[in-house]
C-alpha cells in the first residue's frame, strides 16, 4: 500500500514526522505506539539515505506501506537537505516489501531517475513518475516483442505472450495454461480499450515474481469483444498477490493514460523507441 502526499507547508524535520504519523494514525495504518518508534528512532539516527531524500522507518504489527511526502520546499534533515521523505512502515517478514525497496533504492541510486522525482510539483506527479518507472524496470528488452511471429486466435496470442514470461523465469508454464483458461471461460474481458488486451490470471504460486510482458502484435486479432476488437497490443499480467495485481495495473496506467497510446505502441519498431516513450510519459 501506498499513500502520495504534497506538503506546501514548511515543518522541521520532527514536526513533518509526527504530522506524517498522525496522518497514518488517523487511517489506522499503525499505533501510537508505534508511531513513536518512528520518530524515537529518527532521534537516535538520521535517516537522510541520498542527497535530496530521507527515509524514516519502523516495524509494525500491520501491513506494510509507504507514504511519499513531497515537499514545497527542502528542509534540513541531519548532514543534507531533503525534498521527498518516504515513510516505510514494515511489517516483520513482508518479502514482497523486500523487493519493493530493492527496486525503490536502485532508483534513489540512479541520478537521472533520482532529480526527475526530485523535479515532481505534486502528489500526483511523483505517483505517476514512480509507476513509469517501475514500469521501465519490467519491460526489460527480454520482455518485449515488437516481431513476433503471425498469430491468428486469441488463444495464440494469449499463448504467445505468457511463454515470454516462462522464458525469463517469471512465471511458470502453469500460468499459461491459466490465462488461457481464463479466456475461455470468462471471455474477452482482457480486451481493456479498443485494441488493447491485458490477459491475466488470478495470482498464485505459478507466477513467481511481478512481471509484465509486451507484444505488438503482426496482425490485428478478433477477440470477440462487443465494442474494442480488433486487438493490436497486448500486456501479459503476472501478480503474486491481489494487491500486486492491482499495482501492476496502476504501474501500466502511467503509460496507458497518454493521449493516442495504442496507436503509438502499435507504431513502434524498436525497444529504443518503446523506451522513449516511456522515458517521455515518466515526465508528463
Amino acid at each position: 500500500s501506498k499513500m502520495y502526499l504534497y506538503i506546501d507547508q514548511y515543518m522541521e524535520k520532527i514536526e513533518l514526522l509526527n504530522y506524517l504519523c498522525d496522518l497514518c494514525r488517523e487511517k489506522r495504518f499503525i499505533t501510537e505506539q508505534e508511531a513513536e518508534g518512528i520518530v524515537g528512532r529518527e532521534n537516535l539516527v538520521s535517516t537522510e539515505i541520498v542527497e535530496g531524500i530521507a527515509m524514516p522507518h519502523g516495524l509494525i504489527e500491520g501491513s506494510s506501506f509507504l507514504v511519499f511526502a513531497l515537499l514545497k520546499e527542502p528542509i534540513i534533515w541531519g548532514r543534507t537537505s531533503v525534498k521527498l521523505v518516504v515513510m516505510g512502515c514494515f511489517q516483520r517478514g513482508d518479502e514482497r516489501m523486500k523487493e519493493e525497496l530493492e527496486y525503490i533504492f536502485h532508483l534513489f541510486l540512479n541520478l537521472e531517475d533520482k532529480n526527475r522525482l526530485l523535479s515532481c510539483k505534486s502528489a500526483e506527479e511523483i505517483e505517476r513518475c514512480m509507476e513509469a518507472n517501475r514500469l521501465k524496470k519490467m519491460l526489460t528488452e527480454e520482455m518485449v516483442r515488437l516481431d513476433p511471429p503471425l498469430l491468428s486466435t486469441p488463444e495464440e496470442v494469449i499463448e504467445y505472450c505468457g511463454n515470454i514470461l516462462v522464458e525469463n523465469k517469471k512465471a511458470k508454464a502453469g500460468y499459461v495454461k491459466e490465462m488461457i483458461d481464463s479466456y475461455q471461460r470468462f471471455g474477452p474481458y482482457m480486451v481493456m480499450a479498443p485494441g488493447l488486451a491485458l490477459p491475466h490470471a488470478r495470482p498464485g504460486g505459478n507466477v513467481k515474481e511481478p512481471c509484465i510482458s509486451f507484444v505488438k502484435l503482426k496482425e490485428p486479432v478478433c477477440f470477440h469483444h462487443p465494442c474494442n476488437d480488433p486487438v493490436w497490443v497486448v500486456f501479459a499480467l503476472g501478480g503474486v498477490s491481489d494487491d500486486g495485481h492491482i499495482e501492476l495495473l496502476q504501474d501500466l496506467s502511467s503509460l496507458l493514460a497518454g493521449e493516442r497510446m495504442i496507436e503509438k505502441l502499435a507504431a513502434l519498431n524498436t525497444y529504443e523507441e518503446l523506451e522513449k516513450l516511456m522515458e517521455k510519459e515518466a515526465r508528463r
